[in-house]
């Protein structure tokens, strides 16, 4: 599957970090995590635009039939809006 994610930040303080992150095979048994980007930012901003790709492979049952969700995270507070989002569906 590819992804690929439209959305504007706006940081609240100095040397702010935030991260992208997608939460896979939730409700199974070995759910995880994986970092799609990390951004810093060295003083407060407004409306960053932030666009991402990002491809995984569906190799696992539990990545397959477990939920997935994507997940903002700061280490301080900020405003996120998501522009739009696209995904692909690779069968092989």
């Amino acid at each position: 599957m590819e992804f690929r994610g439209d959305i504007e930040v706006d940081t609240s303080s100095a040397n702010q970090e935030i991260d992208i992150l997608m939460s896979l095979a939730e409700g199974e048994s070995f759910p995880y995590e994986l970092n799609i980007i990390h951004l810093y930012y060295k003083s407060i901003s407004s409306s960053n635009k932030i666009t991402f790709m990002f491809r995984i492979y569906m190799g696992d049952e539990q990545t397959r039939v477990g939920g997935a969700r994507f997940r903002f995270a700061s280490d301080d507070n900020a405003d996120i809006q998501v522009n739009g989002w696209f995904y692909q569906i690779t069968e092989v």
